[in-house]
């Protein structure tokens, strides 16, 4: 190898294949056409997964901007028990207290947030543990 060489070791992002012939940029652009974005424009599609990413999304939008946009909930902004959509202060009602149910739920919304997080974290951790003792298990099995 020459010193005024400028290949690399590792090889050339713009360099062909052998066995494909496309580069490496055009693999990664089919791999994330192929997993991303494909399954995306099929769930799209679908009126049911639509109107579930948008509900995850409105909840994600009240726990992110609602939470700045929102007050803290404060004890008797409107009487005690008030029903729904009597007060424009209080458009859910409000409790014992005279807290507006709306500003209670908007500012319970982050630590729900936190704990479904936490419980899709710990259910596929769980999964993977399971699944692996279960695969070593069944390799044990076949060796012995």
């Amino acid at each position: 190898m020459k010193a005024t060489d400028d290949t690399s070791p590792f090889g050339d992002q713009t360099t062909t294949s052998s066995d494909q012939g496309t580069t490496r940029t055009e693999r990664y652009q089919q791999t994330l056409n192929e997993w991303v974005y494909a399954p995306l424009v099929i769930c799209w599609k679908d009126w049911r997964a639509r109107v579930g990413a948008l509900i995850i999304l409105f909840y994600i939008l009240l726990g992110t901007i609602g939470v700045v946009i929102i007050p803290e909930p404060t004890p008797y902004i409107a009487p005690n028990l008030v029903m729904p959509f009597q007060y424009a202060e209080a458009p859910l009602g409000t409790d014992n207290l005279g807290r507006s149910v709306a500003h209670q739920a908007v500012h319970a919304t982050p630590a729900m947030l936190q704990m479904i997080t936490a419980g899709a974290v710990f259910s596929t951790a769980v999964a993977t543990a399971v699944g692996t003792a279960q695969v070593i298990n069944q390799e044990l099995l076949t060796v012995y």
